[in-house]
């Protein structure tokens, strides 16, 4: 169970989630964001993870279970800054700007 806010940002909230929400969140991250070479800086895993919590399928999930589904998904990840809870994603740009198309 998730107890305070520096629970939110850990990886463990990933496994709070149940079997089929773990593979429906990882599936979402695989269809909806494109691997790139290098770390996209410009989004976090907190803004990216309110895409999926907006999108269709979402539902409510941390920035801890957000972090681990895209570890999961194969993505590589650098902290958004040095002391930073949010992660930054191989992820490119043209596949959050389709995304948050579809979202509006």
């Amino acid at each position: 169970m998730i107890n305070d806010e520096h629970d939110l940002d850990k990886l463990d909230a990933f496994q709070e989630l149940s079997s089929s929400e773990q593979d429906q969140l990882i599936e979402w991250c695989i269809k909806n964001f494109k691997k790139i070479k290098r770390i996209n800086r410009s989004h976090t895993s907190y803004g990216l993870k309110h895409k999926f919590e907006n999108s269709e399928e979402g539902f409510y999930i941390t920035n801890g279970a957000f972090k681990k589904a895209m570890l999961e998904a194969g993505f590589e990840y650098k902290p958004s800054q040095s002391v930073d809870k949010n992660w930054c994603f191989n992820v490119s740009e043209k596949s959050i700007t389709i995304l948050s198309d579809e979202l509006r």
